[in-house]
């Protein structure tokens, strides 16, 4: 309650307003299917995503997809993708990899080139170009546009042959996430994280960010998320964040204000702003699944999360819909906090009022003419935003319900 209490005062005296933020779904038929694998955007600022059978681009208002006919391999399964700053795209497919720079694909299989008959499931470019794939069992190839490269824990001290991410840092190291532990490769050494010889706190790897202070960030599956500043790490799990579902992580991105986004398996999509972390989940916001395979956050803040339910956008800051503000009114209704009932002030006549959890979803809606008081009883214990709109008067306030 004293928590409650200082959020209360915070946002009287900061004279803070609530603005609803914008969320957009993107499923079939509109993308090849609902079953989003992974999210990216290119130089451009154009939005890609992998999906079960091929990938798709967003081109302004429409999207544009891209299956087996223009080029695909034949198990075209997309799930990972990379870009060039010449236009190149790269994407990592079921049976081979496939490149293009006018949506005409080529793509190569162990029929045409010197890789293996597997699954690729990542990808990623060097400065100079050169692409990295990472496969499921066969370890990471590489083509430089001419000559192909092997790298597995037959010839490199690679600790695991199944590559679920690949990422260079700004350094050009590339870092390695792999089923048992985490490698780093600078071109000539590698570098093993794993739990027996370091603080990473768990050996499968999802995904691997750099963050806009250089330190890197672990995604793992089971050990929470990592931070790595190159000498010590720092970990965030279901002990010490007070988020029980925060273990199992996907993937990370940050956005221009610094803010971390992190997608997890069966938690839905959190956000961390340093102190505090917020979480976005089905019953608590349009989030269409509980499962975040990827994270993308393009040019305009637009947050992109690749979902077995679909492609999701949402365009609001960190702590739900109500982060950009400019007026709160905190007495258009009492008491505050309110159990069952509240009572609207004589200013608030007829309109509609709305309520919504603070990760965006709307839980109650009606048109208010002359009742001044409301039954909530419908509404679990929490916090909540309350809107009212007419003619004359555009209200916003936090509602406690205890």
């Amino acid at each position: 309650m004293k928590k409650l209490l200082t959020i209360f005062i915070m946002i009287i005296t900061t004279g803070l307003y609530a603005q609803e933020a914008n969320w957009v779904l993107y499923n079939y038929p509109v993308l090849p299917t609902n079953s989003i694998t992974c999210v990216e955007v290119d130089h451009t600022n154009r939005v890609w995503v992998g999906t079960g059978i091929g990938a798709a681009v967003k081109m302004g208002d429409t999207w544009k997809k891209y299956s087996t006919a223009h080029g695909l391999p034949t198990q075209n399964q997309v799930s990972g993708m990379a870009f060039g700053t010449d236009g190149q795209v790269w994407l990592a497919c079921g049976g081979g990899m496939a490149t293009t720079y006018d949506s005409v694909f080529t793509s190569y299989t162990y029929l045409n080139a010197p890789i293996a008959n597997v699954k690729f499931i990542s990808v990623t470019l060097a400065t100079d170009g050169t692409m990295y794939c990472g496969t499921l069992g066969a370890g990471v190839f590489s083509f430089d546009g001419t000559n192909w490269m092997k790298y597995n824990s037959s010839n490199t001290s690679l600790t695991n042959d199944t590559i679920n991410g690949l990422s260079f840092d700004t350094s050009g190291n590339l870092w390695v996430s792999t089923q048992n532990g985490l490698n780093v490769f600078d071109g000539e050494n590698w570098i093993n994280y794993q739990t027996s010889n370091s603080d990473l706190p768990e050996n499968r790897i999802s995904n691997v960010t750099q963050g806009p202070d250089g330190s890197i960030w672990v995604c793992t599956d089971g050990g929470g998320l990592a931070e790595f500043d190159g000498q010590d790490w720092v970990v965030f799990n279901n002990n010490n964040t007070g988020q029980p579902l925060i273990n199992w992580t996907t993937d990370v991105a940050f956005d221009e204000n610094g803010i971390l986004w992190l997608g997890t398996y069966i938690g839905g999509l959190y956000t961390y702003d340093g102190s505090f972390w917020t979480q976005f989940m089905p019953n608590t916001s349009p989030l269409p699944d509980i499962t975040v395979r990827s994270v993308a956050i393009d040019n305009n803040g637009m947050k992109w999360m690749a979902t077995p339910s679909g492609l999701s956008g949402y365009s609001g800051g960190p702590n739900g819909i109500f982060d950009r503000v400019e007026y709160v009114r905190n007495d258009f209704f009492s008491p505050n906090p309110a159990d069952n009932r509240i009572t609207l002030s004589s200013e608030v006549t007829s309109g509609q009022l709305k309520i919504f959890t603070l990760t965006g979803k709307l839980v109650m809606e009606m048109d208010v003419q002359n009742d001044r008081v409301l039954d909530i009883s419908i509404l679990s214990v929490g916090s909540y935003m309350v809107t009212f709109n007419s003619d004359k008067h555009n209200f916003s306030n936090l509602l406690f319900k205890q």
